[in-house]
């Protein structure tokens, strides 16, 4: 509420906005009866999902709190890395507020709430591409999230440098006794390291997982004066071998097609799950009887139909050079675009 930087902070509270009700009242339909679903609130009382630069899941009936830091001048060196993916779930008690209730960590470390340990972690990254997958476990498929990337890495050599290795985190299925796969030889170099809109499609017949990450952060290179990538327009196709939970990616040109000025960072995809053109669908691979957030190619694509308007890309930060250090005329702004994405098969 303060702009003095001296106030800044990270809160916990919770908030569930029914969406559909939000567009009925947009619209004027004030006699929805929807008004007492409209929004609920809530906090965590254990001040464990104080969060900023994280990701938020649902698989089933938990949600996934994966990433991020607890920013503000309360913490050590200003901020503390979550180090984490915390699991929750929340309810509603009747009277426009949510019950919170938080579970044992995935994590590498003991304790991610304690500084030391969390500093150690490989979980200890923020601003990440963190998107959601199927992975094949013990011969089923299996719903998770994929950390690709991050910032920033946690020793003196490699301060302010991107993470380029990645995360398979698959709750409710383990490896090794694990609930997550380390894959410490994947490399984005430098590619699309920062937080960017995404998009995953499985190829049933292959078994492989098709991440694409749009525009952001990080063009492959180490910027003059600094440890982070520039600015980008360009994409990353990442391939997973849903079987061996390894991963390799390719570098993709201009998927925002703009001179000067880049887009990306920050911005969201929306899916397109309904299908703007009815004779044109787009299907999405269930797992354990839910849908995911990963399109079926099998399903989705067809030998008369090989181009789909997948989604759109919404919002984010435009910058109007590659390294604007700041925000500003000139420099850096919000992104009001919206970007239609289309996925051709060859």
């Amino acid at each position: 509420p303060n702009p003095d930087s001296s106030s800044y902070g990270t809160y916990n509270q919770i908030v569930k906005i029914n969406v559909p009700a939000m567009i009925s009242l947009i619209k004027g339909n004030f006699d929805s009866g929807s008004l007492p679903t409209l929004i609920h609130v809530g906090s965590d009382k254990t001040q464990t999902l104080l969060n900023t630069g994280g990701e938020l899941f649902k698989i089933a009936d938990t949600l996934y709190m994966a990433g991020g830091q607890n920013f503000g001048n309360s913490q050590k060196s200003g901020q503390q890395y979550v180090s984490a993916v915390w699991p929750f779930t929340i309810s509603e008690d009747g009277n426009y507020k949510l019950n919170v209730n938080v579970f044992a960590p995935i994590s590498d470390v003991a304790n991610p709430k304690d500084s030391a340990s969390a500093d150690n972690s490989i979980f200890r990254r923020r601003d990440a591409p963190i998107v959601p997958a199927l992975y094949t476990i013990n011969g089923s498929y299996v719903q998770g999230i994929t950390f690709y990337a991050g910032v920033f890495k946690n020793t003196p050599d490699t301060a302010l440098q991107a993470w380029n290795d990645a995360i398979y985190v698959h709750p409710g299925a383990a490896t090794n006794n694990k609930s997550y796969t380390y894959d410490s030889l994947y490399n984005q170099a430098n590619y699309n390291v920062y937080s960017c809109a995404d998009f995953e499609a499985i190829d049933p017949f292959t078994n492989t997982l098709h991440t694409f990450l749009l525009g952001g952060i990080g063009n492959g290179k180490i910027s003059s004066g600094s440890t982070l990538s520039s600015f980008t327009n360009t994409g990353v196709h990442i391939v997973l071998n849903m079987n061996s939970l390894k991963s390799s990616s390719s570098v993709i040109d201009n998927v925002f097609p703009a001179q000067g000025r880049y887009y990306g960072a920050e911005s969201e995809f929306i899916l397109n799950r309904i299908g703007t053109r009815k004779q044109d669908p787009v299907f999405y691979k269930t797992a354990n009887n839910i849908e995911s957030e990963v399109m079926d190619i099998s399903k989705s694509f067809t030998k008369d139909k090989v181009s789909i308007l997948i989604g759109y890309v919404y919002g984010g930060i435009e910058a109007f050079q590659p390294d604007p250090g700041t925000y500003g005329k000139g420099k850096s702004g919000a992104s009001n675009k919206l970007w239609e994405v289309w996925l051709n098969i060859n």
